[in-house]
């Protein structure tokens, strides 16, 4: 049997009372001449059927946000007031930079409080050493050396205990609070201005590092069930489709908003592009992986009489195929039957193929 279209070279070969005889019968259905010269000036392509691996995958929206551990609110570590900043938006600083200096009342006080405490300690000091003279010369009882060393001691344990107060707000001697960077990064805001009051719950400045960021991707309810941690996702910016970032599903949050009725998935992505927190995105979270052993581009497919078609490659020549297809992904579709892997097929402008064998006025009859 000969499957439409009914293009094919028949030969007969007869021997007969010693004498043979051949008929050579060629007819071409669906068939037009289009030589490789004209190929590219008439915007054609000409692509190999071959396998490929189509990825299942859901069309999503988010937004970015720099992770938790990326970013920092800066904070004084006493109340004062702000004298002075080091450092502005859009500055990389480091660990322990110097980002600005405080006027603190309370690092004043208590550098008053640790000098009257190191005057104790001297005056203990000079008091214990007597004591020990006076004991060892028998002079006086042991016990009052004994209580004098205490209070000793205890002077300057109260020293350590102002001084290391004082460090751990990052004081001076003048009262003054030296505020640092808790972390590498880019300064995005300034919150605080010079000449207001600030406290530990006060935040100055904003720092993140933003080589990173994290895709904040709303995943239906219906949906949730084929989502997995281990899904790879591609990230795209709304407003410029041509960068993409790759990640994967690091969380899935158990909560589902009872007004949008979705939830949340965490995707950790790089930085590549300098894109900025909250800026919107589109998501693309794969599922499964399928192997299909043919494929073809999905320009390529045109309709000719009731068929799916293509146009493959023969000699100078491209005939209609019909094909039984399957599913679509990324811009190609999975051929069932009708093709060989291996095969020339036209793609790009493929409708002036199908446009030619109308004008040629190619015919149907049985």
């Amino acid at each position: 049997m000969i499957y439409e279209p009914h293009s094919f070279l028949m030969m007969i070969n007869v021997e007969y009372q010693g004498k043979k005889h051949t008929w050579r019968w060629d007819t071409k259905e669906g068939r037009t001449n289009i030589p490789d010269a004209s190929l590219k000036s008439s915007g054609l392509e000409v692509l190999t059927v071959q396998p490929m691996m189509f990825e299942n995958s859901l069309q999503l929206k988010g937004e970015l946000k720099f992770p938790d551990n990326f970013e920092s609110f800066i904070t004084p570590k006493a109340s004062g007031t702000l004298v002075k900043t080091y450092r502005t938006i859009g500055d990389k600083v480091s660990k322990g930079d110097l980002l600005a200096t405080v006027q603190s009342q309370d690092v004043i006080r208590l550098n008053a409080e640790r000098t009257i405490a190191q005057d104790t300690l001297q005056f203990t000091r000079k008091k214990m050493e007597q004591e020990r003279a006076l004991w060892q010369k028998r002079v006086s009882p042991e016990i009052d050396y004994i209580n004098a060393e205490r209070e000793f001691d205890n002077a300057h344990v109260r020293v350590n205990e102002l001084s290391n107060i004082i460090n751990s707000y990052g004081g001076s001697g003048n009262g003054m609070i030296e505020v640092r960077a808790a972390m590498s990064g880019t300064v995005l805001e300034i919150l605080s201005a010079i000449g207001t009051n600030v406290n530990p719950s006060t935040p100055m400045f904003k720092i993140a590092n933003t080589s990173q960021l994290l895709a904040v991707v709303n995943i239906p309810a219906d949906k949730l069930n084929v989502v997995k941690t281990s899904n790879k996702v591609t990230i795209q910016s709304q407003t410029t489709a041509s960068e993409e970032a790759l990640g994967r599903i690091k969380y899935i949050s158990d909560v589902i908003d009872p007004k949008t009725r979705t939830a949340q998935a965490f995707v950790e992505i790089p930085n590549q592009f300098n894109w900025r927190s909250g800026q919107l995105i589109s998501a693309q979270i794969f599922e499964s992986q399928s192997m299909k052993p043919m494929v073809v581009r999905e320009d390529a497919l045109q309709t000719y009489r009731d068929w799916d078609v293509v146009f493959l490659r023969v000699g100078d020549d491209f005939e209609v195929r019909p094909l039984e297809l399957g599913e679509k992904f990324n811009g190609f579709v999975e051929v069932k039957s009708g093709l060989k892997v291996g095969q020339k097929y036209a793609a790009g402008n493929s409708y002036l193929i199908k446009a030619e064998l109308g004008k040629s006025g190619a015919s149907h009859d049985h």
